[in-house]
């Protein structure tokens, strides 16, 4: 069975990505859902990789994430982006189906 794992992730900007011109690099928040974290971690590499970035470094561990304090965690960490996020009446099945989804990308310039 397949657990929610979060973890900030450094990126650069690849040949494809997105990032402004201005922007050095990134960091967002990625939630994986795995059997482990280190599925987790691989799966959210290789999602960033599609997404045209560059992976560089992991921030501050990996920690898992309790599906039943889902809202109240969104609540209090994401309110701005909670409508960008799966719901908690969405989570149980986005966690089964072992999906990768990425909070908001926070860009730097140095």
């Amino acid at each position: 069975m397949n657990n929610l794992y979060e973890f900030t992730m450094k990126v650069l900007p690849g040949e494809s990505s997105n990032m402004p011109d201005a922007l050095k690099g990134a960091y967002v928040a990625c939630y994986a859902a795995a059997l482990d974290y280190q599925a987790a971690l691989k799966k959210g590499v290789q999602a960033i990789a599609q997404m045209g970035y560059k992976f560089d470094d992991i921030k501050n561990g990996v920690r898992e994430v309790p599906l039943d304090s889902w809202a109240a965690y969104i609540a209090s960490v994401w309110p701005e982006y909670a409508d960008q996020m799966p719901s908690a009446e969405q989570l149980p099945t986005v966690v089964e189906d072992g999906q990768v989804f990425f909070g908001p990308f926070i860009g730097f310039s140095k």
